[in-house]
This record gives C-alpha cells, structure tokens and sequence, in this order.
C-alpha cells in the first residue's frame, strides 16, 4: 500500500514517519509511521506501542495494538520503523538486534539543530544545516 489516495501527492511515498521528543513531558516521546490506513506508534520512553486502523477509526479512539487478529499487522509496522531507523544509521541506541531500542530520554535528532553530542546514541550527531535557510 502507498500514500496513492487524495489529498496525498501519489505513489512515491510508501507511508509518512513522524516523531516527538520529551519537551512538555517524558510521556510524549514516540516515534510513528503511517500510510493514512493505518498509524503505528512507538512509545520511546516506556518501549509501549500502539496501532490505530484509521480506515474504521479516524479519530484513533480504538487502540488495536493487543488484539489477535492486528498481530501480522502490528509486527509488519514495527519492522518498517525498524528498517527505517537501520536505513538511516541511527545506531544502537535505537534499534539493536534487529528489535526498536527504548529510549527514557529523549534526543534532539534534526538537521535543523546545533552539533551536539546525543544523551543516548552511542555516536555524535551531526547537525550542519544552517537555521537561517529555513526562512529563505
């Protein structure tokens, strides 16, 4: 499945990666996929995670990540944010062992963001775009 359906820009995006850091508490730090049918959530802080048909439950009131019939769903979700973090060397301290890593703390992970050396990776992370070229 791909983002092909309206309002969506067509085939060239398989689903879309979201992410949130721990700035207003340590409960909001997760990393997500979706492809506008389905939502996979990783809760980074606790290693919690939660999938959300959109298809039947837009408003993601029913969270289906425990039900028995979601179980190849649920895993299928969770290798593409595991093939994801592989892909772009983000290292051991989120994915080890072929498994999502839990991070309690939370990492400034940006392009966007001064060099700084991560909390929890085990390597520095390289920030070099320059702020200013986002108002240009």
């Amino acid at each position: 499945a791909h983002c092909d359906y309206a309002p969506n820009p067509g085939p060239w995006r398989r689903w879309i990666d979201m992410e949130h850091s721990t700035c207003y508490n340590a409960s909001n730090h997760w990393s997500a996929l979706t492809d506008g049918r389905m939502k996979y959530v990783y809760q980074a802080w606790n290693g919690g995670e939660q999938l959300f048909n959109l298809t039947v439950d837009p408003g993601e009131t029913m969270e289906i990540s425990e039900l028995p019939e979601y179980a190849d769903e649920l895993a299928l979700w969770r290798g593409r944010l595991v093939a994801q973090f592989e892909a772009e060397g983000r290292g051991e301290g989120w994915v080890k062992d072929g498994k999502l890593v839990q991070r309690p703390t939370g990492t400034t992970y940006s392009p966007y963001y001064p060099k700084t050396k991560s909390n929890d990776v085990d390597r520095d992370v390289v920030h070099e775009a320059n702020p200013v070229e986002l108002f240009i």
